[in-house]
């Protein structure tokens, strides 16, 4: 298992955007990392991720709308993160699922996510156990 810790600079409307990732590169776990912001922006910018999804909002596309109208992420981007699912109990970060945050790769939406992600230096990894690793199209163990 190997560790890289990027800084990235990020220029976005002329203002300069500082994050730092933790990335795992491993061929036997399952990774997952964010990016956390480290400096606010001086001037009315915003992430373009937040504005996709008030985009989508407000051209009332289905998969960012309730059934009233209303916006289904009105915290944009961290909303989006922590509450979306791909199918039931499957968000985009597999780490710290379910409402205690101790479940690993499914499992509820979790409203403090995000938080245990930072807590735990923006990074989750799963490591597989034997049975795990090898078929992973066929393989029980694996799929759950």
């Amino acid at each position: 298992m190997t560790l890289y810790f990027q800084i990235r600079l990020i220029l976005n409307d002329g203002i300069a955007f500082l994050y730092w990732i933790g990335l795992f590169v491993t061929q036997m776990g399952l990774p997952n990392s964010i990016r956390q912001p480290i400096l606010k922006p001086d001037r009315d910018v915003r992430p373009f991720q937040d504005v996709l999804i008030e985009l989508g909002s407000r051209l009332k596309l289905p998969a960012f709308t309730n059934e009233d109208g209303n916006a289904k992420y009105p915290g944009g981007y961290p909303d989006y993160i922590v509450n979306h699912e791909r199918a039931p109990g499957i968000g985009p970060l597999a780490g710290f699922r379910g409402e205690d945050g101790n479940s690993e790769g499914k499992g509820s939406p979790n409203p403090r996510q995000l938080e245990q992600y930072v807590e735990n230096q923006c990074f989750w990894r799963h490591e597989f156990e034997p049975t795990e690793k090898y078929f992973k199209h066929s393989n029980k163990a694996y799929s759950g």
